[in-house]
């Protein structure tokens, strides 16, 4: 027997998102180093297990970037709004399958 689903709730299924954020020093070494595996972050993008971020090393100090990343996936994730000691507005999730980049800077050659 097959089971139909109607594509309209298919596509309202949502779909694992990549979000680009800073991660602050000494934060972001913390995670690079291995030693912080996890994330608190205000919730205004609707986080979700699944999900994938991009953490960019950031240096408030003087508003720079530095010139590494972190791909990692959004593994267990507590809410503040199920969540007591933490803030309504709060989420932490663990990160997952943590890879780490090294930017280039890439020249362009002129004839």
């Amino acid at each position: 027997m097959k089971i139909m689903i109607p594509i309209e709730e298919i596509e309202a299924q949502s779909k694992p998102l990549t979000h680009i954020l800073k991660c602050q020093q000494p934060y972001f070494n913390a995670v690079w180093d291995g030693h912080k595996p996890f994330e608190v972050r205000i919730n205004d993008r609707d986080y979700k297990s699944g999900d994938s971020v991009i953490l960019k090393d950031y240096n408030a100090s003087d508003d720079t970037y530095g010139d590494r990343q972190i791909r990692a996936d959004i593994g267990f994730l507590l809410s503040g709004l199920k969540y007591p000691f933490l803030k309504k507005n709060y989420v932490v999730f663990t990160l997952l399958n943590i890879k780490r980049y090294k930017l280039q800077e890439v020249g362009v050659w002129e004839n």
